[in-house]
C-alpha cells in the first residue's frame, strides 16, 4: 500500500486539522503557449518578456545613458544639468584628496589592574580610578581617546613613528 491509498490512516497533522489528505498539483493554464506571457504574469516578467532579455535591455540602456543622462531641460529650472554642471558646479569643485578616508576603530575596553587598556594590540595608560570599569574607545592613526559615562578622559596623541592604520 502506498501513503496515498484508501486503507492508511491520514498523517497526524491532517487528522488534526479535520481535513482529509489531499495532494496539492500545480496549476496549468493551457490557454497560453510558453513563448507568450500569461495576463496573471507579473509585470516585470512580461516587461521582460515584451522588450527581450533584462540583461540585454540593459545594456541598451546603459549604452544610451551618457548620451540622455542631463540633456533634458529641467522642469522647475527650465535649463539641462548637464550644462549647468559644466558651466557652474564644474569650476568649483575641489581636487579628490591624494588619502583615502580613514575609518576610525571603535571599541569597548576593561582598565585592567596595571592601570592599561588594550586597543588594537596596543596598550595604553588609564587613570586609576577607572580599574575594572569598561570605557569607550575611538582610535584612529593620529589619535586614542577614552570616554567613561560620556566623560572624556584621556587623548593620546600617537607619535609619527607609530602611526600605522589601525585594523
Amino acid at each position: 500500500m502506498t501513503a496515498n491509498s484508501p486503507g492508511t490512516p491520514a498523517p497526524a497533522h491532517a487528522a488534526q486539522s479535520g481535513r482529509s489528505p489531499r495532494r496539492r498539483s500545480a496549476r496549468v493554464n493551457e490557454e497560453y503557449p510558453p513563448s507568450q506571457p500569461s495576463p496573471v504574469t507579473s509585470s516585470n516578467s512580461a516587461v521582460a518578456h515584451r522588450c527581450g532579455s533584462s540583461a540585454s535591455r540593459i545594456r541598451q540602456y546603459s549604452a544610451n545613458l551618457p548620451n540622455r543622462s542631463g540633456h533634458r531641460v529641467h522642469r522647475t529650472t527650465r535649463r539641462r544639468p548637464a550644462e549647468v554642471f559644466a558651466a557652474e558646479e564644474a569650476p568649483r569643485l575641489l581636487t579628490a584628496p591624494v588619502f583615502g578616508y580613514e575609518i576610525p576603530v571603535y571599541a569597548t575596553a576593561k582598565v585592567h589592574r596595571d592601570h592599561h587598556i588594550e586597543v588594537a594590540r596596543s596598550l595604553y595608560s588609564i587613570p586609576g580610578n577607572l580599574i575594572g570599569k569598561h570605557v569607550d574607545v575611538r582610535a584612529d592613526s593620529r589619535l586614542v581617546r577614552v570616554w567613561h559615562r560620556g566623560q572624556l578622559w584621556t587623548i593620546t596623541e600617537l607619535p609619527e613613528v607609530e602611526r600605522v592604520a589601525i585594523t
